[in-house]
């Protein structure tokens, strides 16, 4: 009878730790379904997180400053769209700053404006500026990455879920709460955007060289100046030698950017320089001599492009295709089709010009292709049909007004040939003002063009004065390597504003000899010059142009000030959107 008691009492201990398990095991499968709901609430969150955040990064790009507003209003119609019960989310974008500074030694910056809404078992907030302290990281030096940026350029979307429990209210859980954040840095589209120079070769080393007692300067005392280069550094010609991609040598020369006294400071950047590259000699090696940035050669320190400018911004502006394979690849480089608004202009003019003939209702030079001496005014619109137009010592060809279409060389070994000096219309009509086919004959004081249908523009002698003209060459090189230096604008209105030449030419041979009579305006384009090569001595006033080249080079005595265009420059888009947190 004792044995059968036992027996009962271990069979109640059992069942009663059996009990107790269960319970154990059904709170802990309740905890496991919940908390993989939980986790898929907040990876669903992040992900609408993160896109809300890269919509409002387009916003904060204007080159007006960033837009808070548009880009939290951007943010909000991603999260109606796409989170599931946010339809009728609505936040007061409006009470986010309009205008931003981040501060500096001198001024505070502009505090975090926090706007939030509930909706549908969420609670959304939108934060502008992002200040430093919001996404300090304790496992950096400062606490700051290297792309973090300034607040100014940062905007925090963040994104909690409530929603109630399956099981685990057996434990004492009602809700579960999922939150995510994302902060989205978008650099802005700004003046310091503007290069004056701009070399595009996507590979070599070599590519901007200075040398020979060459010194030149990018930016003013009041305004920073841009150099950017898109080589990786990874051509063959890197693998030999001692070789970067941007080289100063020889006493006295220099490369500048001017910097730090200007807001914003003056740059170099280099695509070479690897994520997190700092110097020239902590990633690689090929982007810059640390030697000439030790020796005040090479100033300021380059710093890291992110990704290549390309010539895709000037072909946008002055020859917009759109459409797929709108454009061939550049050196291997895919140039994106444009999405912009502007005209094929330059096609237009290869269109409407043609590859031979007279223009209707054109002049055409019927003298000698080697021009006698004296002074030549010649009014409106001309076709040159010489093989060689050759002007020498005494002798002036003077375009007063007009459009001019070359058909072959021109060459210049003294005299003076000048374009659009007394141009009788004082604006071109609205209709030519975005157009070239129809408006041939077009011209006007601010905006004439010259058509090289074949053959270079070689000058040794003479002096050349080109008055708010276009040169556009369809197979040829400029080489202005003697006599006077250049006096040359572009236009200031119509279809080709700022352009003072086009050359698509693969050639070495493109040269320009400075000194103290130069003046050089506008936007030079020279994809495949192989280098553009500029010498000579200093000119009276800092030049206002932009040189967007395939390769660069300053030597013999250059003493050149590069200041920004002040009509309508190329500007390098700024960077795509980038998540930071």
């Amino acid at each position: 009878m004792g044995e059968a008691f036992s027996e009962c009492r271990e069979r109640g201990a059992v069942l009663v730790l059996a009990a107790l398990l269960l319970t154990g095991l059904m709170a802990a499968a309740a905890i496991v379904v919940d908390l993989g709901h939980m986790r898929g609430m907040r990876a669903t969150n992040q992900s609408v997180a993160d896109f809300a955040a890269l919509a409002a990064g387009p916003a904060l790009s204007g080159s007006d400053g960033p837009d808070a507003p548009t880009a939290c209003l951007d943010a909000v119609r991603y999260l109606r769209l796409n989170a599931s019960g946010l339809a009728d989310l609505d936040l007061d974008c409006e009470s986010l700053p309009s205008v931003c500074h981040d501060g500096n030694e001198f001024a505070s910056g502009t505090s975090p404006v926090m706007v939030k809404a509930n909706a549908a078992g969420y609670r959304v907030s939108i934060t502008y500026p992002v200040a430093h302290s919001m996404i300090a990281d304790d496992t950096v030096s400062g606490g700051a990455r290297l792309d973090d940026g300034e607040p100014c350029e940062r905007m925090m979307v963040s994104v909690e879920q409530r929603s109630p429990t399956y099981f685990a209210g057996v434990v004492g859980w009602d809700e579960l709460t999922a939150q995510a954040s994302s902060v989205v840095r978008q650099i802005p589209e700004r003046v310091d955007q503007v290069p004056s120079l701009w070399l595009l070769d996507p590979y070599g080393c070599d590519v901007l060289t200075v040398q020979g007692g060459a010194r030149v300067q990018a930016g003013t005392d009041t305004f920073g100046g841009l150099i950017s280069l898109d080589s990786d550094g990874t051509g063959s010609d890197c693998l030999s030698g001692n070789r970067f991609t941007v080289d100063v040598g020889g006493s006295g020369s220099r490369l500048l950017a001017v910097h730090p006294h200007t807001d914003p400071p003056g740059r170099i950047t280099l695509h070479a320089m690897w994520p997190g590259q700092r110097l020239c000699n902590d990633g690689n090696t090929r982007a810059c001599d640390p030697a000439d940035v030790a020796n005040g050669t090479l100033d300021p320190q380059p710093e890291r492009r992110p990704r290549r400018a390309t010539r895709a911004p000037v072909d946008h502006r002055f020859n917009c295709r759109t459409g797929e394979n709108a454009y061939p690849d550049y050196y291997g480089i895919p140039i994106e089709p444009c999405q912009g608004e502007s005209g094929n202009y330059i096609d237009q003019l290869r269109a409407s010009v043609g590859a031979s003939g007279t223009p209707l209702g054109w002049n055409t030079w019927s003298g000698s292709c080697n021009v006698p001496q004296g002074t030549h005014e010649l009014s409106g619109n001309w076709y040159v049909d010489c093989v060689d137009f050759r002007i020498g010592n005494n002798t002036h060809v003077d375009f007063t007004g007009g459009n001019v279409i070359f058909r072959g060389d021109v060459t210049m070994t003294g005299g003076m040939l000048t374009f659009n000096s007394d141009n009788p219309s004082a604006t071109l009509s609205a209709e030519c003002m975005n157009r070239v086919t129809g408006c041939l004959n077009a011209s006007s004081s601010g905006a004439a063009w010259v058509y090289m249908r074949s053959g270079d523009l070689v000058m040794t002698g003479g002096a050349m004065f080109a008055h708010h003209t276009t040169i556009y060459q369809h197979d040829g090189h400029f080489r202005i390597a003697g006599g006077s230096p250049p006096i040359w604008s572009a236009p200031t209105e119509g279809p080709f504003t700022s352009l003072s030449v086009w050359s698509e030419k693969t050639s070495g041979s493109f040269r320009i000899n400075g000194g103290a009579s130069m003046e050089l305006t506008g936007i030079f384009f020279t994809p495949n010059a192989n280098a553009f090569t500029l010498s000579g001595g200093a000119p009276v006033t800092p030049q206002q142009a932009q040189f967007i080249s395939h390769r660069a080079a300053f030597a013999g005595g250059a003493d050149l000030v590069l200041a920004p265009l002040e009509i309508e420059p190329v500007v390098i888009p700024p960077p795509e959107a980038l998540l930071i947190r």
